[in-house]
């Protein structure tokens, strides 16, 4: 199956995989040209620049994104879930946090926008609703 019969909740699911394993590589493919990655410190706009900042890590702690709700909304689709920080060594969840994804897809089925919100609110009127 290639990347663009994905359906969009799959290929969600594999893009933040690939984010919290560090994996560039497996990342690239299911991202647009043109995606844009917001989180709350800064923006990152290209497929090179979201896998730089993708394969960047805590010493001792993996970052995990569980994806438990998506929703279209305006001109995306709504996520609702979690993010995990787990410290390598034991496997022990140290924190988890709700969190918000403000997602897009391009016309071929990469994604093209994610930003990352501490509440629903946030996420929903960055998707124009």
């Amino acid at each position: 199956m290639s990347v663009v019969d994905l359906p969009p909740r799959q290929l969600i699911e594999l893009a933040l995989e690939a984010i919290g394993d560090r994996a560039p590589d497996r990342l690239r493919p299911l991202l647009a040209p043109e995606v844009r990655v917001v989180t709350g410190r800064t923006t990152h706009v290209g497929i090179e620049a979201v896998s730089t900042w993708a394969s960047k890590g805590y010493e001792n702690l993996d970052r995990r994104f569980a994806l438990d709700a998506l929703e279209p909304a305006g001109d995306g689709l709504l996520g609702s879930g979690r993010v995990e920080y787990v410290w390598r060594e034991t496997g022990e969840v140290g924190d988890s946090t709700p969190i918000f994804f403000a997602l897009r897809l391009s016309e071929t089925g990469r994604l093209s926008g994610l930003a990352l919100h501490d509440d629903r609110e946030s996420a929903v009127a960055d998707l124009g609703v």
